[in-house]
């Protein structure tokens, strides 16, 4: 897929659900993170914190904190917002435990970044 993004960088991407690392082994999380170092690596590829209950029906701001501090790593402050899934997460968990659970998954980001992620960055991407 960073292949193909590459040759169009003119059109913005939006990787959905996290990047979707539904196989939690060492060996499928290691996968997931080489396919996400790709994407991130361009700066016209962004990446939604959405979708967790698609692959852990039970989960919360700790479960879900490797995941999110990998997406942190790899990809610019700027090419990072949150996505709650809804309705679909509804079948999991209520929209505060969506919102809840991300951001204490971001730990102690600034007042600043975690308003890029929560609503500035989606302004700006999605041109609201």
């Amino acid at each position: 897929a960073a292949d193909f993004f590459a040759k169009h960088p003119g059109t913005p991407v939006i990787i959905d659900h996290a990047g979707s690392p539904y196989d939690q082994s060492s060996q499928g999380l290691e996968l997931w993170e080489n396919g996400l170092e790709a994407l991130a690596s361009l700066p016209h590829v962004s990446i939604k914190l959405s979708g967790f209950g698609m692959y852990d029906r039970g989960w919360n701001g700790e479960s879900i904190t490797p995941v999110v501090r990998t997406i942190l790593e790899l990809f610019r402050l700027e090419q990072i917002m949150f996505g709650s899934n809804f309705p679909v997460d509804k079948l999991m968990a209520s929209y505060t435990h969506c919102l809840t659970s991300v951001h204490q998954a971001l730990g102690t980001l600034s007042e600043a970044n975690l308003r890029a992620i929560f609503h500035d960055n989606a302004k700006r991407i999605y041109r609201i």
